[in-house]
């Protein structure tokens, strides 16, 4: 077990235990979730990969099943492939489980062959759908921005010959931007002979300045990287990452942190014998006289124990890029003698001469984050794109209300009902959003049948089976490959919707689930729902003969 240490606020610390789980590998390259142990009163994990899926703090602990493999004594016994007009029944006996444990279901399943809904039950009741809302902020961003649209970062400047030049970092809501693109920035002023800096200057003007999304203030206390906060300007997904390397036995490890020059490191870690683990301890607080943070280690990590890192979100992102690109340019050999500031604080409106720019990964690349690994942040600030798609000036400042406002009104342009919806982020992380399983599933009819970005929306879903959070789920029987999903994790709410797939040149079977108010049993909920969708195996082996349009399930008010 290792110790963390972090404040509460930025001006107050407190000492908080969790274990410290790590990811192979440098930060950012594949972030396959760890199983968290945190409970209710202590914060997740604070490694390099987020919280499980999109999870609230649970009561007990639970790992993403995209990843952590599941005990099968852990899950209800397999049910036999049952007939397609079962659906129904399946639907019902998932509530029933449910009610059983203070819960409640709602579910549907469309035939998009035959038009059908073969099962449905309490379908249009509006609850929390967790990181399904995913679902609507990809869809609805392949939709209004293309599938081939990329953000810009800008590096401007005010270039002088014999003094320093001042240097302007100017952000685009680019949700993928690492130190190598700095790296680049870098480069490209040694290129033009710039070896003296003045002042850097960071731009987050193309965001409005709110940078907790809605409902995240709902846990404050939060430092996991899950609840990073969002910038125009943001470098590493708005977080740190503290990486140790051991060594040989009672000589320090190799510590290290990035990006560069957003905290100071202080201390060190040793290298312990094998058998006593990880027992790293780090210390993330503000310093009362300068903006960067400072990183407290000690502790130590097992010798043979490998690379590991562990992360967290920063508090404040406002000046993090331009501390990290001036611990770059010093590294490069230049001379930095001014300080690192807001654009606003001086430069007035007008922006200097372009340097050069780097652009982000398209966005049917992007919206992988989404589908696949439920990243929270790239959601927020995909959420914030939407709106330079409503209509409004070009110039002013993107936020997630109008965002959000415009999602809705795509819901509402391409005829899925939006009464009774509450749309206020773009993730569904914590008392956000409420969305109806009916919706849900029209905006996955709408995808699969209707748009032009049908095979980016197809191909950013996790497999069953195969990858994202659904790895370690249907890895074998008729669905395995076949399900293509989106998950969702909170502590009351457990969620599966996406497509269940057929033979080639045969339309999907578009489902819903959503299991509310069931806490501590995640694990058991997930493989209730498997359960539900193995009724329609019959439908997804084979054609079946035209059958009666199953009656909806009476549902209690």
């Amino acid at each position: 077990m290792a110790e963390l240490k972090q404040p509460k606020s930025p001006l107050a610390r407190a000492r908080l235990v969790a274990p410290l789980l790590f990811l192979a590998g440098f930060s950012g390259c594949g972030r396959e979730r760890a199983p968290a142990t945190a409970q209710e009163e202590a914060p997740p994990s604070l490694s390099s990969d987020p919280a499980p899926e999109d999870s609230l703090p649970f009561e007990e602990p639970a790992g993403d099943p995209g990843v952590r493999p599941v005990p099968r004594a852990e899950l209800p016994a397999p049910a036999k492939p049952r007939a397609a007009a079962d659906g129904s029944s399946a639907l019902k006996e998932l509530d029933e489980y449910a009610k059983k444990h203070g819960g409640r279901a709602r579910g549907i399943f469309i035939d998009l062959e035959s038009g059908q809904t073969l099962a449905e039950l309490d379908a249009n009741h509006a609850v929390n759908p967790a990181s399904t809302q995913k679902l609507i902020t990809a869809a609805a961003a392949l939709e209004l921005l293309g599938p081939g649209y990329t953000f810009q970062t800008e590096l401007r400047g005010a270039i002088k010959e014999d003094g320093p030049s001042s240097i302007t970092l100017v952000g685009g809501g680019a949700p993928d931007l690492e130190t190598s693109d700095l790296l680049l920035f870098a480069h490209a002023l040694r290129s033009r002979g710039v070896t003296q800096i003045g002042d850097i200057y960071v731009d987050q003007s193309r965001f409005d300045g709110r940078f907790v999304p809605p409902a995240f203030e709902e846990q404050p206390g939060e430092w996991a990287a899950f609840r990073a906060p969002i910038s125009a300007l943001a470098l590493a997904r708005n977080a740190v990452s503290l990486h140790v390397v051991p060594t040989k036995k009672g000589e320090p490890a190799k510590v290290w942190l990035d990006p560069p020059g957003v905290s100071v490191l202080v201390g060190q870690v040793k290298t312990l014998d094998a058998k006593d683990g990880d027992r790293v301890i780090w210390e993330l607080a503000p310093q009362a006289d300068a903006p960067e943070l400072s990183s407290k280690v000690s502790g130590g990590l097992g010798a043979g124990l490998g690379h590991r890192s562990y992360q967290r979100r920063l508090d404040s992102p406002l000046l993090s890029p331009g501390l990290a690109f001036r611990q770059l340019l010093k590294e490069s050999g230049a001379t930095v003698e001014g300080k690192v500031l807001l654009a606003s604080q001086a430069q007035g409106s007008t922006k200097p001469e372009l340097i050069t720019r780097v652009r982000s990964k398209p966005l049917s690349v992007l919206v992988r984050e989404l589908g696949k690994d439920s990243d929270n942040f790239t959601a927020e600030m995909l959420a914030l794109a939407l709106s330079q798609a409503d209509g409004g000036a070009a110039n002013a400042p993107w936020s997630t209300e109008r965002g959000v406002l415009r999602m809705k009104k795509w819901l509402e342009a391409v005829g899925i009902d939006t009464s009774g919806l509450t749309l206020r982020n773009g993730s569904g992380l914590f008392g956000a959003n409420l969305v109806t399983c009916q919706a849900l599933a029209r905006v996955l009819e709408k995808m699969a049948a209707h748009s032009a970005a049908s095979p980016e929306f197809m191909s950013q879903l996790a497999i069953g089976g195969s990858d994202g959070t659904l790895r370690n789920r249907f890895v074998s029987g008729a669905l395995s490959q076949k399900v293509r999903a989106k998950t969702g994790t909170l502590a009351d709410t457990i969620a599966l919707a996406g497509y269940l797939l057929r033979g080639e040149g045969r339309r999907p079977i578009v489902f819903c689930t959503i299991v509310s108010g069931v806490r501590g049993r995640h694990t058991e909920v997930r493989g209730r729902i498997d359960r539900a969708l193995q009724s329609f195996e019959s439908l997804v082996a084979s054609r079946p003969s035209a059958m009666e349009k199953p009656k909806a399930v009476a549902t209690e008010p």
